[in-house]
């Protein structure tokens, strides 16, 4: 019997556990500590006794949920919780189609990604020939709302 009790109360405080830490890992000890004690319930005292566990683990995986929806938003503890305001609006959209064809200069090693300034604006880029380092002179060669795909300028052409 006292092995029921503690697996189970260690189950509840594990359940009430994940509600704080939100990673499963908590939750799935706390189920394993009601199965532990709906073992040992169902082989001292038969299956009515395991139900009672599995209800249990029922009823606090009820409360938990209640404690976290009902309870808690009207502490002051949900201050640090929840979100009491919201920002609305959108950031505008760069237009970089208008910046195919221009030259530009590597601000980091595109590799094949990175950071090109075209323009006098710095914009996210990868290089269609794989790598450029710092400093080299691209060309803009298409346009995407990702970023941008440039190509190194060759000198000896």
């Amino acid at each position: 019997m006292t092995a029921i009790a503690i697996l189970t109360i260690a189950g509840v405080l594990l359940i009430f556990a994940e509600t704080l830490a939100m990673c499963g890992a908590f939750f799935a000890a706390g189920a394993l500590a009601f199965a532990g004690a709906a073992a040992v319930a169902f082989f001292e005292f038969g299956a009515w006794a395991s139900a009672g566990v599995g209800a249990a683990f029922l009823l606090s995986c009820a409360l938990a949920l209640v404690f976290w929806s009902k309870i808690i938003p009207k502490t002051r503890f949900s201050r640090e919780i929840y979100l009491k305001s919201s920002e609305s609006g959108k950031s505008p959209a760069r237009d970089t189609a208008g910046l195919v064809g221009r030259e530009g200069l590597a601000k980091t090693p595109l590799c094949p990604s990175g950071v090109v300034e075209v323009g006098g604006g710095l914009f996210d880029a990868s290089c269609e020939d794989g790598h450029c380092e710092v400093g080299e002179k691209v060309c803009v060669a298409s346009s995407s709302p990702f970023g941008l795909k440039v190509r190194k300028i060759r000198k000896d052409l």
